[in-house]
């Protein structure tokens, strides 16, 4: 419904980013209770994934030429970049499959930046922090039609990334473990005072 139904007709299916996000979980969900049942290699995954990331920006080359010649694609260049697209959808759901098979041992700071996704996520995606990194801080509609783009884009997006771990690191730090022993500290305070009421 949230995919197929935007790919194929144009026209969205109910949906709001609430929506999309458990959506995600959803299906992230179903990958970890049935993901075993997939016995495909790793690079298998990972090549299915770039397959999709090549689809999908070969078709703003073709679909930027065909508008040139039929208006009805006209404006249409962008068509698969939507994150409810089918290919932007199956290239994500590849990428998550092929690094989960990926077997990288135990590493210190992977772990912990890994432990700091979902609060970058949450962070980056806050409405009032969204449009100011995106429009006001790096400005990137400047760069639609600069050469710089891509570039520009990987570093403004590293960038963000990084001062959002910064956050959520120190937030996991000085907010995070502090309440979480208060809390620790309390429920053993009343564990002990049942036992010693018993």
């Amino acid at each position: 419904m949230w995919v197929i139904i935007p790919t194929v007709t144009k026209k969205s299916f109910e949906s709001n980013d609430l929506l999309w996000f458990m959506y995600l979980y959803s299906v992230a969900g179903y990958v970890r209770l049935y993901g075993d049942r997939l016995q495909k290699r790793a690079s298998i995954y990972l090549f299915w994934a770039m397959l999709s990331i090549v689809f999908i920006y070969s078709s703003v080359l073709v679909l930027d030429l065909l508008g040139l010649r039929w208006p009805g694609f006209a404006g249409e260049a962008i068509y698969f970049y939507g994150k409810n697209k089918l290919p932007t959808a199956l290239a994500s759901l590849f990428i998550f499959l092929g690094f989960r098979k990926l077997d990288i041992g135990h590493h210190r700071f992977i772990n912990l930046v890994s432990s700091t996704t979902f609060g970058i996520y949450i962070i980056h995606e806050h409405p009032l922090l969204r449009d100011f990194w995106w429009v006001t801080v790096f400005k990137n509609a400047t760069f639609s039609n600069s050469p710089y783009l891509i570039p520009y884009s990987i570093l403004a997006v590293i960038l963000v990334f990084t001062m959002c771990l910064l956050v959520e690191v120190a937030r996991q730090k000085f907010i995070e473990k502090p309440y979480f022993s208060f809390v620790e500290r309390q429920i053993q305070k009343l564990l002990l005072g049942r036992k010693v009421i018993k």
